[in-house]
């Protein structure tokens, strides 16, 4: 297994398969639309809260970070 990760990075542009591995379990948390109501005071200027697709999330080519025997949360 592969030890934990965490990358930040604009994953609409990020070539997963630059990380060099695969993962067995693989986490994807985008913005989700109740997160723009929720943010209480946790606003931070750089981050782009905007929510994701169902489409964009489809877009992420997670085959390229996910091992063969792998779940996707």
């Amino acid at each position: 297994a592969t030890p934990a990760q965490h990358l930040s990075c604009d994953l609409k542009k990020y070539n997963l398969k630059d990380l060099g591995t695969q993962f067995d379990v693989v986490v994807i948390d985008p913005p989700w639309p109740e997160y723009e109501n929720r943010i209480g005071g946790l606003f931070c200027e750089t981050e782009d809260l905007t929510p994701w697709t169902y489409k964009e999330i489809e877009a992420l080519n997670i085959g390229e970070a996910a091992a063969e025997r792998a779940f996707v949360l």
